[in-house]
């Protein structure tokens, strides 16, 4: 049985994101996001994440020389009957990290809060990834674990009248070093949200869409989405077989030099992301 080694992948939205839930919904908005079942945070599920980037590497590259590498690292295409195969790749669900909130000092902030970085942490440890091989950012992830949360955020750069949303925030000058590393690897806009966090997540951006035939307005619906600037934390366990480790240096290279569509609407620039490699 072959050994895996694990990849973490930061996912950056550089567009307004909507990868549908397919529930039924009756109330004012017709199309929800994916929710993650116990914290009902967005995510994007593990099979919406494969799919898209199945797609994007048998339709958008398109090479003649694809075929095994696809077979080998996403498996059997769905529409297959016979002759079925196991991709060789486990994919694992991407998991909000940080979510922009409005600001009245600049643009916005990236909020977070330290049970997302609980999580993070945790995934980390049990996936075996060790912070010399991620640029300490298990280390920063854990400094996030231990700052005591209130009513207020705390922003850690910037100006004690900020308002974030409709909250007032808390600014700490005094944070440790893996707090103010962290910071700064997001430009200085990270915000630290207590259990008011779970009330950004539930009440995210919904956008009208019309149909228009002839000029006329023919189905008008609301559509959820999760916006640009979004971050999400994903992991890909890769088999250590040495006849195929060059399928992961394709992989990769592909994967974190190119944009990235996930979900629907991509013919109106939805789900356009940027894939970062975070682990060695």
């Amino acid at each position: 049985m072959a050994h895996f080694k694990t990849y973490c992948y930061e996912i950056k939205l550089l567009s307004n994101m909507h990868v549908g839930s397919g529930d039924a919904n009756y109330g004012i908005i017709d199309k929800l996001v994916q929710r993650d079942p116990v914290t009902q945070y967005p995510i994007i599920h593990a099979s919406s994440l494969k799919g898209a980037l199945r797609e994007f590497f048998t339709k958008e590259k398109n090479k003649t020389d694809d075929d095994e590498f696809v077979l080998y690292v996403f498996g059997s295409d769905p529409k297959e009957k016979v002759n079925l195969k196991n991709g060789e790749y486990r994919f694992f669900s991407a998991d909000l990290f940080l979510l922009p909130v409005r600001s009245s000092h600049q643009q916005f902030y990236l909020a977070t809060n330290p049970k997302i970085a609980e999580n993070f942490v945790d995934k980390f440890e049990l996936l075996g990834i060790e912070d010399s091989n991620c640029n300490n950012l298990l280390k920063n992830l854990k400094g996030l674990t231990l700052i005591q949360t209130s009513d207020k955020p705390i922003i850690f750069e910037g100006n004690d009248k900020t308002i974030l949303e409709d909250y007032e925030v808390v600014l700490q000058t005094d944070a440790s070093e893996e707090i103010k590393k962290l910071n700064e690897k997001y430009d200085k806009k990270l915000a630290l949200f207590g259990e008011n966090f779970n009330e950004l997540t539930a009440n995210l951006p919904v956008i009208a869409r019309n149909q228009l035939e002839s000029g006329r307005s023919e189905n008008l619906w609301y559509e959820e989405i999760v916006p640009h600037q979004s971050r999400f934390i994903s992991f890909v366990s890769v088999p250590e077989v040495a006849e195929v480790e060059n399928y992961f240096q394709k992989f990769n290279k592909e994967l974190t030099s190119s944009l990235i569509q996930i979900g629907a609407n991509g013919s109106i620039g939805y789900g356009l992301c940027k894939f970062t490699l975070l682990n060695t």
